[in-house]
């Protein structure tokens, strides 16, 4: 079971995924100055130990008029949130081996390797990754939603420390 402050955090990360103006401002409530110093000791006590990111990392790489989530951004949230030392989980569509970014926009997936790469140089240290998700029958070529490998996806899960 998460933490009460855990489950803060993954439904701050769903609402900045969903509606980033909406985690803009969670993040600048949470920021207001003029709080006492009992309060923000207290925020930084209820930090999060664990953010887990289920299925939206690829969309940080996504791009459509008016989505305003980013690599940095969604990141940079994170880095916030996240107590020093605190785990990172992040589970994602597998995109064929190799292939970046490049399928993050029709197909929704995300190289693993990539991902470990790229998290690795946002400041988390990689601590390791299963393939329980892994499913052998997904080609990785079909958008996550057609109907034939929707809920089957082969799908990555790492874990990362926060630097």
């Amino acid at each position: 079971m998460l933490t009460r402050a855990a489950q803060i955090a993954c439904i701050a990360l769903f609402a900045f995924c969903s509606n980033p103006t909406g985690a803009d401002l969670l993040q600048d409530t949470l920021a207001q100055e003029g709080r006492s110093t009992a309060d923000r000791q207290r925020d930084a006590t209820s930090k999060p130990r664990e953010v887990l990111a289920v299925r939206v990392y690829h969309d940080v790489y996504y791009t459509n008029n008016g989505w305003t989530v980013t690599p940095d951004r969604f990141f940079a949230m994170i880095k916030r949130v996240l107590k020093p030392g605190g785990i990172l989980g992040i589970v994602d569509h597998n995109a064929q081996p190799g292939s970046g970014v490049r399928f993050t926009q029709h197909l929704h997936r995300i190289d693993a390797q990539f991902a470990k790469h790229d998290i690795s140089n946002r400041g988390f240290e990689f601590l390791g990754a299963t393939d329980v998700l892994d499913n052998p029958v997904d080609l990785l070529t079909e958008s996550v939603f057609e109907s034939e490998v929707r809920g089957r996806t082969s799908r990555f899960v790492h874990k990362y420390r926060k630097r």
